[in-house]
């Protein structure tokens, strides 16, 4: 039972009083639909930090499985040659012994090739987690406009894409690097 506040008898605009329509200040508005995009950007990043780190770890554990495959692999490289030695030095022949190298050399061949395979898969996926962190920053860039994101944040973002661009582009040769570098070790 509220008193009207119009002057005139079919005024019923003035009726209804300013806070039985909902409305708030626009600043509180403003505010919780603020608060609302910070939440929704934070567990977006979470989530895009979680995919990443996914990546990373079945990176980590890859890398694990094919370091003791390449260790596996040395210690059988000895022992065909320790066998070979061993053969060489038992036979009677020439033929033999050249027999025994030819042997030896292919059965080394194969398992430089099963080596060869294990480094390719590495470098695959060191690729394949940067082109995880590459579709997830890319994510958060596409989605930038709804979390109303700096320039500033969105540059960065940019910058990090074209840092795991150069990672991939570069990995081949930096593999190859690293392997010169063991070989004189």
């Amino acid at each position: 039972s509220r008193r009207r506040h119009t002057r005139y008898i079919g005024d019923w605009s003035s009726d209804v009083c300013s806070s039985d329509l909902g409305v708030t200040p626009t600043g509180v508005d403003d505010k919780a639909a603020k608060k609302a995009r910070d939440e929704a950007e934070k567990n977006f990043r979470e989530l895009i930090d979680f995919q990443i780190s996914q990546a990373e770890n079945a990176a980590k554990i890859f890398k694990a499985q094919s370091d003791t495959k390449l260790a596996q692999i040395e210690s059988e490289k000895k022992a065909i040659q320790s066998a070979a030695e061993i053969d060489i030095s038992a036979a009677k022949t020439k033929e033999e012994r050249l027999a025994i190298y030819l042997k030896l050399q292919k059965d080394l061949q194969d398992q430089i090739t099963k080596e060869s395979e294990i480094k390719q898969g590495l470098l695959q996926s060191d690729v394949d987690v940067e082109q995880a962190r590459i579709d997830a920053l890319t994510t958060l860039i596409n989605k930038s406009g709804e979390y109303q994101m700096s320039q500033a944040d969105v540059l960065r973002i940019e910058q990090e894409i074209a840092k795991a661009q150069t990672d991939i582009a570069i990995a081949p040769e930096t593999s190859k690097q690293n392997e010169i570098g063991r070989a004189h070790v």
